[in-house]
């Protein structure tokens, strides 16, 4: 995903992204046999597609050549994540929701640390007040905090009615962008 976006604008990563909440609801209908998708609840996820679309649309109409190998890796990432919630829901009911974010987070802190030290062994770090900063409200706050919550969330609502986050997270920074636009050509009195 985060190679992707370097060759990609975030518009058209919103609605890549966004595919995860149909897949989650496939994913659901396949591997989870009591949950029921209902005929509205279907045609709701697939307006709310449409609205992360339209929402970016002239930004993607006016792309060029994007790069389709770059947008194919990219959509791995909703992919394997919308088929790890099913799993979570399926398999993980019973388990607390800070272990199942412990142990998924020490994998891939794993992971990337050996991709560090392959890909970037020549890098300086520097370890300033911002940068410790950073790093600890993203651990905390970032991941701990919001990924507890989501797992707690994910062991009592239906995985499809969870998984439309990618429709709202991309609305806000428009919403806050149009705000402040606003803000700025209000003349001060």
């Amino acid at each position: 995903m985060y190679w992707s976006e370097q060759y990609l604008p975030s518009s058209l990563c919103s609605i890549l992204y966004a595919v995860f909440t149909l897949l989650v609801a496939g994913f659901s209908r396949l591997l989870l046999p009591a949950v029921r998708i209902s005929a509205k609840q279907v045609v709701g996820l697939v307006i709310g597609f449409a609205g992360v679309v339209l929402l970016f649309w002239t930004d993607v109409a006016a792309l060029g050549d994007v790069g389709g190998a770059a947008a194919l890796v990219f959509l791995i990432s909703p992919l394997v994540s919308a088929l790890g919630t099913v799993l979570v829901k399926k398999y993980g009911a019973g388990v607390n929701s800070l272990r199942l974010n412990r142990d998924g987070m020490a994998v891939g802190a794993l992971l990337l640390a050996a991709c560090a030290l392959i890909g970037e062994r020549d890098a300086t770090i520097e370890w300033t007040a911002t940068a410790i900063a950073s790093i600890a409200y993203l651990a905390l706050i970032g991941t701990v905090f919001t990924f507890g919550v989501y797992f707690w969330l994910l062991r009592t609502l239906p995985a499809h009615k969870l998984a439309v986050i990618p429709y709202v997270t991309p609305v806000w920074p428009c919403c806050s962008a149009s705000r402040c636009a606003t803000k700025r050509s209000t003349p001060r009195r």
